[in-house]
């Protein structure tokens, strides 16, 4: 049967996956996020991670509102190349099918939830 949600193991290994270089703006903005994910439970309890609490931390700008605002289109660009290298991940290496969420979360990608759906409706029709 297809897995209903996402686990930290199988964000994790998505993110390894990535093969971002530590210093890169990409891996600043993945791990950033992964910071907000502390237990399982987490994963269905997160509320939307705020973007501007994002690009403080990945560009290390204190509180500063004009600098903030000025990064915004820099973060989504980052957050959109981010959410393409995990779509095109392989399945041994994003078994989750994980995806980032305009919201900064990590979610199963459509695809994935509607070939959970579809199994459901099949279950249902055949039994």
């Amino acid at each position: 049967m297809a897995k209903v949600s996402i686990t930290l193991q199988g964000i994790d290994q998505a993110i390894a996956s990535l093969n971002y270089k530590a210093s890169s703006t990409k891996a600043k903005c993945i791990l950033a996020i992964r910071q907000h994910y502390t237990s399982e439970e987490s994963i269905s309890q997160l509320n939307p991670i705020d973007t501007d609490t994002l690009i403080q931390s990945v560009w290390d700008l204190e509180a500063n509102p004009a600098r903030i605002r000025a990064k915004r289109r820099n973060f989504s660009s980052i957050r959109s190349a981010i959410t393409n290298d995990l779509n095109n991940l392989s399945r041994d290496d994003n078994p989750d099918n994980i995806t980032l969420t305009p919201d900064n979360l990590f979610d199963m990608t459509e695809e994935a939830k509607n070939t959970i759906l579809g199994s459901f409706t099949d279950a249902v029709k055949t039994g």
